[in-house]
């Protein structure tokens, strides 16, 4: 069975994510994506990152913030223009503290990029975002 476009999509944003490839990434989002990490939340005050430059401030505070950073995404459901990803996420900061957790990862597309992604550290407040945003 082969992936809807939608998910297909998103597994290449985490693909290129995985390689730290901005390239790959930047061509995988729209103009004006809206990504909201946890990242944003230690090294912005929880704003988001807004644009490429924002994914470009993005890939820079992933090595301010964190030693390793890895998402393991697991499942995938999409509907309409949103896409719900859940796995786990594995962390490593600069002082040794470790987080290997459940998450969550919301994506909504516009024609064939990203228009907008939020990562949630538990991966059931994805789930009632994803509900909330494919109604």
């Amino acid at each position: 069975m082969t992936p809807e476009p939608s998910v297909r999509l998103v597994t290449q944003v985490f693909e290129a994510f995985t390689r730290r490839d901005l390239g790959a990434l930047l061509g995988l989002v729209a103009p004006d994506v809206e990504w909201f990490a946890q990242t944003g939340a230690i090294a912005r005050d929880g704003a988001p990152y807004v644009g490429h430059e924002g994914l470009r401030e993005y890939m820079e505070d992933i090595g301010s913030v964190w030693r390793e950073l890895r998402v393991i995404p697991q499942a995938f459901r999409a509907e309409g223009d949103c896409v719900l990803a859940t796995g786990r996420v594995y962390a490593r900061d600069h002082h040794g503290s470790i987080i290997d957790s459940p998450a969550g990862w919301v994506f909504r597309i516009r024609g064939d990029v990203i228009a907008s992604a939020r990562v949630y550290d538990r991966a059931e407040d994805a789930v009632a975002a994803f509900d909330g945003c494919a109604t």
